[in-house]
């Protein structure tokens, strides 16, 4: 009633530009709820809008108001008719508008982007740039115009077609040159170019050309500028145009400011994968990192350990698969490790210790020891290791911020094993930030591990640490300790961790390890009762989180592929299955695919479970319901190669047919132009369906 009130106001005003201006800004926040945005399109929202902006498009408060509002409830395709029609393009406030509600208004990603067929992306971009010459005065509509090529022209295409992105980047430096001393300004350019360049050659290649000029631009604004986010992306604008070993030389080539060091050193460790190895040991970059980084006086250490790390793990990994040892290689690795000790030591010695730098110096040792048994070994051993693990988390607990806690945690379960890590969280068991990343932090350990459940691994606990995880979700999250903290977060990698511990409780071999944890349950009962106690235990809780937290994709995703974990270990003919239809665990994927109906990456977690539960079937309803829907298509294809991938296998002829049918009939719906990842998973689940009938027709020759 509210609505239909307000829109037969703004009907029977439309000259009243402060009352369509308010009206704008009220139809913009209620359409950030999915039901009231169905109810506002039905009602005619989007025609009042629409009009509002024909009428009054100097006028720039109800221009941003009722185009915010627009976009909310029609998506980008309300902007884009604002920049085609060729009255609305005469007025900067209307155009500055719509191109912000495409770059601000719309919550672009990469996925969500491939969504928006390639014409109308480049279509956007080229009015885009068309705007930005009309109005090259406004820089506000500028800085729009700048954001939204990068957007729409993100490489998620091959080079091939991305001429348009080539043509907009010397617009876009040269914008950056007028403007070069306005830091938010920059700030835009420079996101906009990192984004044109990378995985363009073309567009990387016409800045390449541009030669010391443009490198030169790079340093003048990286000496101008020092907000984290700005030099990050000119980083990696310099290193998709010069390559990687040019930020180490960047880094040598003058005394910087501590934020630009920091900068160089943060994108070389992020970007140190694409180095060649031979040029690292010729460069001594292991040298000049520790110079610059971690031995000055006023190192940026935690960016110095960073990059130092990244490199040791390009020379192990080199190493690793070398056919003969290299010296000079190995002497690198010596050299770089004892360096990230030392520092640890001497930061741990401090009066006053930094925390974000003695937990990069963990993280950094850890990743190091995972790719050498050797220095792992040695590692463990070293006194300001020990002391690190030991007395950090004791002395700066309520000091740390999360990355670090994360760090220190990992390092924990890493040189000091699960034990301690369960030691501490009984330490300190009201506090549910230590356990949710303790939980990450088990879930990562658990996946690095890769299934082993040799003493001492994560699955080597999983009856205890499935009966700790259970009992702490029972507790903390109806009556979290904390009033300030969302247990959704616990509870999102509670589940992960859930998946993995419940699946080796498949393992019969591990009787032992469940008689021990029926000890603490005080049960008494057999192993193998206890065992499936702890599992229906754990399944119960675990299916009851998404019904907890409706609203939450990624708790949803984590679910589902627990789900899917739990019955891959148990395979064919276990007693999981029933168990999981007496929990109602199909109702449960049901609801969470009604709740999530867009979403690609949700929908297709969503859709393997269906899948793996209960075979085909579900996913072919899901895709035939929703025919139109791309990402319902993108994630039904997934899922269909997910679960033959896991040898799920169709009921027979009629289903194989259907199922080929439904995947033929997208691939006629949507163009390859047009929906690319598509089309790609589409042929993808094709090879797996047409594998799939040859067994079944191999299978009924073999019998005949």
């Amino acid at each position: 009633e509210q609505a239909e009130e307000i829109l037969g106001q703004l009907r029977a005003s439309p000259s009243q530009v402060s009352l369509q201006e308010a009206g704008g800004r009220f139809l913009a926040t209620a359409a950030a709820s999915g039901e009231v945005r169905t109810l506002l399109k039905s009602l005619g929202a989007s025609e009042v809008l629409a009009a509002a902006i024909r009428s009054h498009p100097f006028c720039k408060g109800l221009q941003d108001q009722a185009q915010w509002a627009l976009v909310s409830l029609e998506g980008w395709r309300a902007p884009l008719d604002v920049l085609r029609d060729p009255q609305l393009i005469l007025s900067p406030e209307a155009v500055a508008a719509a191109l912000w509600a495409l770059s601000t208004c719309q919550k672009w990603e990469v996925e969500s982007l491939t969504s928006v067929p390639w014409e109308s992306r480049c279509e956007i971009a080229r009015l885009a740039l068309q705007s930005a010459a009309r109005f090259k005065e406004h820089m506000m509509l500028q800085g729009h115009a700048i954001e939204v090529v990068g957007l729409m022209l993100w490489a998620v295409v091959p080079d091939t077609v991305q001429e348009v992105a080539t043509s907009a980047v010397s617009v876009v430096v040269e914008a950056m040159q007028v403007h070069h001393s306005d830091g938010r300004f920059v700030r835009i350019a420079a996101l906009a170019l990192a984004r044109l360049v990378e995985g363009n050659a073309a567009a990387a290649g016409l800045l390449r050309r541009c030669g010391p000029q443009f490198e030169e631009l790079l340093d003048q604004l990286m000496r101008t500028h020092d907000r984290p986010e700005l030099l990050k992306q000119l980083c990696i604008v310099r290193y998709a145009v010069c390559g990687a070993m040019s930020l180490l030389e960047t880094l040598g080539k003058e005394k910087w400011r501590l934020m630009q060091r920091e900068a160089l050193l943060f994108a070389l460790g992020d970007l140190m994968d694409d180095c060649d190895v031979a040029s690292v040991l010729k460069m001594d970059a292991v040298a000049r990192v520790c110079a610059l980084g971690l031995e000055a006086h006023d190192a940026p250490g935690p960016a110095g350990i960073s990059a130092l790390g990244r490199i040791l793990e390009l020379l192990l990994q080199d190493l690793a698969f070398s056919a003969r040892a290299d010296a000079s290689q190995e002497a690198a690795v010596e050299r770089g490790v004892e360096a990230i000790v030392l520092r640890l030591q001497w930061e741990l010695e401090s009066s006053s210790p930094a925390v974000t730098v003695y937990a990069s110096a963990l993280r950094a040792l850890r990743n190091v020891s995972r790719r050498s048994q050797a220095l792992a070994d040695r590692i463990s051993a070293s006194p300001a290791v020990i002391a690190g693990v030991d007395l950090a988390l004791e002395r700066d607990y309520f000091s740390l911020g999360f990355d670090s806690l994360w760090q220190l945690l990992a390092a924990v379960s890493f040189f000091c094993g699960v034990e301690r890590l369960m030691g501490l969280l009984e330490k300190y068991r009201d506090a549910p930030v230590l356990h949710e990343v303790a939980f990450r932090v088990l879930v990562d350990d658990a996946e690095h591990q890769d299934g082993s459940t040799a003493a001492g691994s994560i699955l080597h606990f999983a009856p205890r640490l499935a009966i700790f995880v259970t009992s702490v979700l029972r507790r903390m999250v109806p009556d979290c300790p904390n009033p300030k903290y969302n247990p959704l977060h616990l509870s999102t990698w509670a589940a992960a961790l859930l998946g993995h511990v419940l699946g080796a409780l498949s393992h019969r071999s591990r009787a032992d390890e469940v008689s021990e944890a029926s000890a603490l349950t005080q049960t008494g009962c057999e192993p193998s009762s206890e065992e499936e106690m702890v599992l229906r235990e754990g399944l119960q809780i675990l299916v009851s989180l998404p019904e907890t937290f409706p609203s939450s994709a990624l708790l949803a995703s984590k679910v589902c592929r627990a789900l899917v974990r739990i019955k891959l270990a148990y395979g064919v003919g276990s007693r999981l299955l029933p168990m999981l239809h007496e929990l109602g665990t199909a109702k449960v994927i049901e609801d969470m695919m009604q709740r999530f109906p867009e979403s690609t990456g949700v929908t297709a977690d969503i859709a393997v479970a269906m899948g793996i539960l209960d075979g085909f079937g579900p996913i072919l309803r899901l895709m035939q319901g929703r025919p139109s829907s791309q990402s319902v298509q993108l994630a039904g294809c997934r899922a269909l190669v997910e679960i033959r991938r896991m040898g799920v296998q169709c009921a027979g002829d009629e289903e194989l047919f259907s199922v080929t049918s439904a995947v033929q009939q997208t691939q006629e719906v949507f163009s390859a132009q047009e929906a690319p990842s598509l089309h790609a998973e589409a042929e993808l689940a094709l090879g797996f369906l047409r594998h799939s009938a040859s067994q079944i027709n191999g299978g009924r020759d073999s019998t005949g």
